[in-house]
Parts: structure tokens; C-alpha cells; sequence
């Protein structure tokens, strides 16, 4: 898990004290805003590191924000909903259950067993498994390299939506 801390950014320790001493209807504008945007940031950077259907699948389609006063939380493989097999699962699996392969793959492993042919003879059979996840990859292929890029742009966001929430409250557009 990713943290950005307040404390070293006296914008961001502006932007929290600046929304807790806000109205509740200034605070409700700044976290719909902000979500808005942050939404849209979280799933484009995704949609552009994703590269096979699993990881559309599990990663893309399952990534959400949320907001509150004080941070935004993304996340990915929280939605408790069963892959089916039409669309790319196996069945009764969540994506819960296949993020961590899908974000760093598999190591390829190899299986034997026996097997008996039509004929009746026994021989022993190799397969390789978890090749559906890819090559195994310590730095994560769609997630990790995505919060890299988007946890700068939300940061800006938070100090940006927080300014211009503000600034149209005094003005009275809002």
C-alpha cells in the first residue's frame, strides 16, 4: 500500500485544513469533484498498462476510488462479483482471488502426472501451468507502474479541486 504523507507537503496540509474547516456542502462539492476526476485519472492509466483479457478482467474493470476529507484511496480487486466463464473466468472465482497473479504473473511451473491412453498404456505426462498469467514480474505489469504515474496527478488534483472548489464558493457560483 502507497502513502502519501501530509506532512511533507505544506499544500497538502493546507488542502486538509482548508476542507475540515469548510462547510459539509463545500467538503460534499470537493470530494464529488475530486472522485470525478481521480476516476478518470485511476482507470486511463490502468486501460494503458493492461495487456491481456485476465488482466482487463480482474485489474481494469474492477479498479475504484474513493474519497474523503482527508485522502483518496484506489484500489483494484475489491469487487466481490464471480468472473464468468463466458467472459475469460474459470467460474466461482473473484477477482479478489487472481489480482496478485494477474498483476505479477506466474512462475512457470511444470505438472507430471500419469495419464493412460485409449490403447491402455500408461505413460507420464508434462504440462506447464500459469502460463495464462504471464512471465513473472516483480514490479507489476498494469498496478504498480499506474500508481507511479497517478498518485502525483491525484496530489495535484487534491490541491487543484480544493482551490477552485474554494475560489467559487467566495465568488458565489456555487
Amino acid at each position: 500500500m502507497l502513502r502519501i504523507d501530509v506532512h511533507s507537503s505544506r499544500e497538502l496540509q493546507a488542502v486538509v485544513l482548508a476542507v475540515r474547516g469548510a462547510s459539509s456542502e463545500l467538503a460534499r462539492q470537493y470530494r464529488q469533484r475530486l472522485k470525478a476526476m481521480a476516476d478518470e485519472a485511476w482507470t486511463s492509466e490502468i486501460r494503458g498498462n493492461v495487456q491481456t483479457r485476465l488482466q482487463s478482467r480482474v485489474l481494469l474493470d474492477t479498479a475504484r476510488t474513493r474519497v474523503s476529507n482527508q485522502n483518496v484511496q484506489l484500489s483494484v480487486g475489491t469487487v466481490g462479483r464471480q468472473l464468468s466463464k463466458r467472459t475469460g473466468g474459470r467460474g466461482a472465482v473473484t477477482p479478489g482471488e487472481l489480482v496478485r497473479a494477474a498483476e505479477f504473473g506466474g512462475s512457470q511451473r511444470y505438472t507430471d502426472y500419469p495419464r493412460k491412453s485409449k490403447r491402455g498404456r500408461e505413460h507420464d505426462v508434462r504440462r506447464r501451468t500459469l502460463t495464462g498469467f504471464g512471465d513473472h514480474n516483480r514490479r507489476g505489469n498494469a498496478v504498480y507502474p499506474a500508481l507511479g504515474a497517478v498518485v502525483p496527478r491525484v496530489a495535484a488534483l487534491m490541491v487543484q479541486t480544493c482551490v477552485r472548489t474554494l475560489a467559487e464558493a467566495f465568488e458565489g457560483k456555487r
